[in-house]
């Protein structure tokens, strides 16, 4: 038996090896007791546990609005172009990406839709 316990410690990687699983399993079992309960100024404090609440909806930031009766715009601040198939308003990055030459305006976004043309992605005041 002692020759075997030798023979362990002599063995350089099992003997340094089995110290650092007993380092860490002792950090890991004492980051769990501070977790668990901590000691400040001589009282003992509990953790909070997480509340879970049954048949929640999550709220998510991208969720499409839908509007039923969209407010009318003033007139002339709908713009599309003449090669294109979308509208925008005049304060969107689509409309200021148009040329001169090709603007067509709408007075209302049912005009714009009447002509053929459907509401731009990437402007979000409509």
């Amino acid at each position: 038996m002692k020759e075997k316990f030798k023979s362990f410690l002599d063995n350089d990687q099992i003997f340094y090896g089995s110290i650092v699983l007993v380092v860490g399993v002792l950090s890991f079992v004492l980051g769990q007791q501070t977790v668990t309960s901590t000691n400040i100024a001589g009282s003992n404090v509990q953790m909070i546990e997480p509340i879970v609440i049954e048949n929640a909806v999550p709220i998510t930031a991208n969720e499409p609005k839908s509007i039923t009766n969209p407010p009318e715009l003033p007139k002339t601040t709908l713009v599309g172009s003449k090669n294109g198939s979308k509208y925008h308003l005049l304060t969107c990055p689509g409309a200021k990406q148009i040329k001169p030459e090709n603007i067509v305006t709408f007075d209302s976004i049912q005009a714009a839709e009447a002509a053929g043309y459907s509401r731009a992605g990437n402007c979000p005041e409509l």
